[in-house]
């Protein structure tokens, strides 16, 4: 038997440890509407039939959004119910891509639907005197088949995640082998920038993979798809170096509003790792 959207916010409640707050049941909405179109994704069928309402944040369960603000410790306190396979490998899918997100980047995220703009601008009205700006909830209601197009959005953000984990478990297979390396030599990581007149640091060692092929060293940065090479390490280093810049200056300082779903995860990626020096 289908769950209700409140059953499967149960679950987000517990296991996202949801605070009693506007932010965490804003965060609670998104991680609704994401994990509904993860499911319909793999699954071809909906999580559950409640519909989503385009309100300024985003996409809004309005029942779900009700019993949060008021009945939030009965919420919390109440037993989970019992899920079935495909709920709960869709529930912790969608909570180990979004949520070590803050409130704030879920939203932004969520902005980046076609169908929540479309149905949020509808249900913007004006007043006799074309001056005070309000809401019609009942215009704002997201139809089903229209939710179903915006799986491209989740198949571009479930295919970012899928090959940032392989990358990461490319690393991790790298080290255990290490027959292609010899770790005595070469580092496992960057952690600081050496290339000058650079305005970045490292605020997070970047894991790296240094191999040296007929005389050439190869370095593969796999969280970033990135590779340098060069004859000496050191020039192959700054190269990777400034390829990692370039990264920054097309993603992190880039208007955010002109990039797609992809591109908001790797301006993620990046502030994970990489920061502005102190003082610039």
């Amino acid at each position: 038997m289908m769950k209700s959207a409140l059953e499967i916010g149960q679950y987000f409640i517990e296991k996202s440890d949801l605070s009693n707050s506007w932010e965490g049941n804003t965060k609670l909405q998104k991680l609704l509407f994401f994990a509904w179109l993860i499911h319909y994704y793999k699954f071809q069928k909906s999580l559950f039939d409640d519909d989503f309402f385009a309100f300024e944040n985003g996409p809004v369960v309005e029942n779900v959004r009700k019993m949060y603000k008021i009945n939030y410790f009965d919420l919390k306190n109440k037993p989970l119910p019992e899920y079935s396979i495909e709920e709960e490998e869709t529930l912790i899918l969608a909570i180990e891509i979004f949520g070590d997100s803050d409130c704030d980047e879920l939203i932004e995220l969520s902005h980046k639907s076609p169908i929540w703009e479309k149905y949020f601008k509808n249900s913007i009205k004006t007043d006799s005197t074309e001056n005070t700006i309000y809401y019609c909830t009942g215009i704002s209601k997201i139809p089903r088949e229209e939710l179903r197009e915006e799986l491209r959005m989740i198949e571009n953000i479930l295919y970012t995640y899928e090959y940032q984990k392989t990358a990461e478990l490319n690393i991790k297979e790298e080290k255990l082998k290490n027959t292609r390396m010899d770790s005595n030599n070469f580092p496992d990581f960057l952690d600081k920038f050496t290339i000058e007149n650079c305005n970045l640091e490292i605020v997070k060692p970047i894991p790296i993979s240094v191999t040296n092929e007929d005389g050439t060293y190869v370095i593969d940065v796999d969280v970033f798809d990135l590779f340098s090479y060069d004859e000496d390490f050191a020039k192959a280093r700054q190269d990777m170096e400034e390829k990692i810049c370039i990264l920054w200056k097309n993603f992190v300082e880039y208007d955010e509003k002109q990039l797609d779903v992809g591109g908001v995860f790797m301006k993620k990626l990046l502030l994970n790792y990489v920061g502005k020096k102190h003082g610039l």
